[in-house]
């Protein structure tokens, strides 16, 4: 076949790949409500530019993404699938850009296999279906890695500076879409300033060194406009939920995350078998590479030490970060950042495999692990379904007070009422039960709230739900809304004085 030929096959198999692919997150988009997370993206995305900037400063993310959002938002509307849109559409280019960076590194076969892998991954296809930053945080970092390496030399387009200049602007760009996108930055220039400074290029190690110093200095301005709003810069007291990792936490990243998505945790025998599966693969790569003679290179041994370094050391950062400063390190969203040069990897072990046969068998056996987790993902409701909450809530007659556990509760299905019902604290409901006599308190709780944990709530509700009669109802499986008719405290009730 000529090298046209060759080439026209290769567009026509990425096309069909990426085809695929928006099949695959564009079907079932609306399938399930947005969570909470997905509705702080539509508040955080609401209102003017300098709202916007302000409600993020005052998060704990910054605001690209939600700049983005809120001119979608001017444009397609409000639905989900609208607020999902640009995560759909950052995905896709991530899956193009893993196609080009693959390429560079491992060479046309393994990017047209690293490609098809992502096409079929659950954890990218559950964060092109989630209206948050995460899918465009992980397509800048594989364009970042794509543009150092090639500006590095080892690949096409040598030094060119206007190579250097768009790594600058997307560096900036990752930073201002999400905070732990600096610990890829940082595994990237220590990649960087070890080849250069390895192989004597001084002029263009202190050209590196003054482009990070400069992307640094351009990020110096939102850390003050933060540090204006909030006594602190990422260690918030909404941070406090996420654990420290642990090594079982690092190592979920190899088998379970990129295989079986967010629903690692419901296969016992998954993660375990597609660990394996991972290891295996990465051995013959290894394998391969020590048959081969041939020197670093643009698809050589330099490439997969780059992919290498790229999935290895943000994950050593991140668990660093998590044990010295805060805990930073969630397997799932983390493991979407690195994802990219994992694939790259698993696809330069199949094709490197020999004899052929073996390659073959190992990509079947990749391909088919990441579409089972995909469908196993598919199946399993992931997130809280507050869609068919508000489509349940009672509207014939509003209650007195309101009660959630948790809290938040109300604010969720807001999103999906057109505002938020008024929550009010159990004390003061229990303090203005006197005056409350003959109207309706009404009590909404989670089926799976931690009353078990959290004793004071416990007994709030237990004294709530002891006001008077109780008429119990569950709304959408999931919420037990218990309707209280207060009644008059016992002297009033007898007329006393």
């Amino acid at each position: 076949m000529t090298e046209r030929g060759r080439r026209t096959g290769t567009v026509a198999a990425v096309a069909a790949l990426l085809l695929l692919a928006a099949v695959v997150r564009l079907v079932g988009l609306e399938r399930e409500s947005l969570w909470f997370d997905e509705i702080e993206s539509a508040r955080l995305s609401d209102g003017d530019v300098a709202e916007v900037c302000h409600d993020s400063a005052a998060s704990v993310h910054p605001p690209l993404y939600f700049l983005g959002l809120h001119l979608v938002r001017g444009a397609a509307g409000s639905s989900d699938a609208a607020l999902r849109a640009p995560s759909v559409a950052a995905s896709l280019v991530g899956l193009l850009l893993l196609y080009l960076l693959a390429s560079d590194l491992a060479g046309r076969p393994a990017a047209l296999l690293a490609l098809a892998l992502g096409a079929v991954s659950p954890l990218e296809l559950y964060y092109a279906q989630e209206a948050r930053m995460y899918a465009q945080a992980a397509a800048l970092a594989t364009l970042a890695a794509s543009l150092l390496w090639r500006w590095l030399g080892l690949a096409r387009d040598p030094g060119r500076p206007r190579l250097l200049l768009a790594y600058a602007l997307t560096a900036v760009a990752m930073l201002y879409t999400h905070y732990l996108t600096a610990l890829l930055l940082l595994a990237q220039g220590t990649f960087a300033l070890a080849v250069l400074l390895r192989r004597r290029r001084w002029r263009e190690a202190g050209l590196y060194a003054a482009t990070a110093a400069a992307v640094a200095t351009s990020f110096l301005p939102w850390i003050a406009y933060v540090r204006s709003l909030r006594t602190s810069f990422y260690a918030d007291a909404q941070m406090d939920w996420m654990p420290r990792p642990d090594p079982g936490d690092a190592l979920a990243l190899l088998g379970r995350e990129p295989f079986w998505g967010l629903a690692g945790g419901l296969v016992r025998w998954g993660p375990a078998a597609t660990g394996l599966l991972a290891v295996a693969v990465l051995v013959v790569l290894v394998v391969g590479l020590r048959r081969e003679d041939a020197a670093p290179g643009a698809r050589g041994r330099g490439g997969l030490a780059y992919a290498g370094w790229l999935t290895v050391a943000p994950v050593g950062l991140a668990v660093a970060a998590s044990h010295l400063y805060r805990p930073v390190l969630l397997p799932e969203r983390f493991g979407l950042l690195v994802l990219a040069p994992l694939l790259v990897l698993l696809a330069a072990g199949c094709v490197r495999a020999r004899p052929r046969a073996i390659g073959v068998a190992l990509a079947a056996a990749l391909l088919v692990a990441m579409a089972l987790g995909t469908a196993v993902q598919a199946r399993t409701p992931l997130k809280t379904d507050w869609r068919g909450l508000a489509r349940e809530w009672p509207r014939d007659r509003p209650p007195a007070r309101l009660v959630c556990f948790p809290p938040f509760i109300a604010y969720c299905v807001g999103h999906y009422l057109g505002g938020a019902p008024e929550v009010s604290d159990p004390a003061t409901v229990l303090a203005a039960a006197p005056d409350l006599a003959g109207r309706e308190v009404w009590v909404v709780t989670a089926r799976d709230y931690p009353f078990d944990l959290r004793s004071a709530d416990a007994e709030s509700r237990r004294r709530l739900l002891a006001l008077g009669p109780v008429e119990t109802s569950l709304l959408a499986s999931v919420w037990r809304l218990d309707r209280i008719r207060v009644q008059p405290p016992p002297d009033r009730a007898d007329g006393g004085s």
